[in-house]
Protein backbone atom coordinates (compact mmCIF):
# COMPACT_ATOMS: atom_id res chain seq x y z
CA UNK A 1 0.00 0.00 0.00
CA UNK A 2 2.65 2.27 0.66
CA UNK A 3 4.21 1.89 -2.73
CA UNK A 4 0.68 2.55 -4.23
CA UNK A 5 0.78 6.08 -2.37
CA UNK A 6 4.60 6.35 -3.65
CA UNK A 7 3.49 5.92 -7.09
CA UNK A 8 0.53 7.87 -6.71
CA UNK A 9 2.54 10.80 -5.70
CA UNK A 10 5.34 10.66 -7.74
CA UNK A 11 2.66 10.69 -10.77
CA UNK A 12 0.67 13.36 -8.98
CA UNK A 13 4.22 15.64 -9.14
CA UNK A 14 4.82 15.21 -12.49
CA UNK A 15 1.49 16.24 -13.09
CA UNK A 16 2.09 19.20 -11.16
CA UNK A 17 5.26 19.76 -13.06
CA UNK A 18 3.75 19.12 -17.00
CA UNK A 19 0.85 21.95 -15.60
CA UNK A 20 3.51 24.56 -14.57
CA UNK A 21 6.12 23.96 -17.19
CA UNK A 22 4.47 22.14 -20.47
CA UNK A 23 6.76 20.50 -22.79
CA UNK A 24 8.04 22.65 -25.91
CA UNK A 25 8.51 20.28 -28.31
CA UNK A 26 9.81 21.53 -31.92
CA UNK A 27 11.11 18.61 -33.72
CA UNK A 28 12.66 17.94 -36.81
CA UNK A 29 10.80 15.81 -38.96
CA UNK A 30 12.74 12.50 -39.11
CA UNK A 31 12.58 12.56 -42.95
CA UNK A 32 14.52 16.03 -43.11
CA UNK A 33 17.31 14.72 -40.55
CA UNK A 34 17.68 11.39 -42.36
CA UNK A 35 17.91 12.95 -45.94
CA UNK A 36 21.42 15.08 -45.66
CA UNK A 37 22.64 11.52 -43.79
CA UNK A 38 21.89 9.49 -47.30
CA UNK A 39 23.18 12.41 -49.50
CA UNK A 40 26.41 12.29 -48.58
CA UNK A 41 26.58 8.61 -48.31
CA UNK A 42 25.71 8.41 -51.78
CA UNK A 43 28.26 11.23 -53.05
CA UNK A 44 31.14 8.99 -51.25
CA UNK A 45 29.85 6.18 -53.11
CA UNK A 46 30.01 7.82 -56.42
CA UNK A 47 33.41 9.40 -55.69
CA UNK A 48 34.55 6.28 -54.69
CA UNK A 49 33.51 3.99 -57.73
CA UNK A 50 35.02 6.52 -59.83
CA UNK A 51 38.28 6.78 -57.89
CA UNK A 52 38.56 3.16 -59.06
Amino acid sequence: MRKLWFALLFLAGGFAHELRNPVQCQCISASAAAAPGRRRAQSRASTAEANT
